[in-house]
């Protein structure tokens, strides 16, 4: 199989800085629309999860198969899932970051398929 996921380079001092800056794109995004929507004022949450392999940061899959390839490339390694949280309410927005390290036992093709 191809790799066709989305592998964005992501140096070890951005990484973070990505997923937190999506998160907080996302709690934006939420804010305006409570606003725009005349809804009334209660915080909004927002989060955003990147795996990280070999100093890449692995895009959702688009369909099974790439689910399949990214399943297979993470087959008996060690990895690094960031989360973002994030909290906007009144004009602010407070962020926290999530970094966990992530040991993939080996993976054979069937409990892949079966899986994805």
């Amino acid at each position: 199989m191809a790799k066709t996921w989305t592998r964005v380079p992501c140096p070890v001092r951005t990484r973070h800085d990505y997923v937190l800056r999506v998160c907080h794109a996302k709690a934006e995004v939420g804010l305006l629309r409570v606003q725009q929507r005349r809804l009334p004022h209660f915080p909004v949450l927002a989060a955003d999860t990147a795996v990280v392999l070999n100093d890449r940061i692995m895009g959702k899959p688009a369909n099974r198969d790439e689910a399949m390839e990214m399943l297979l490339a993470l087959s008996g390694k060690r990895h690094e899932v960031l989360t973002a949280v994030a909290v906007a309410h009144a004009g602010r927005i407070e962020q926290k970051l999530s970094a966990s390290i992530v040991q993939f036992g080996k993976l054979n093709d069937h409990a892949v398929r079966r899986y994805a």
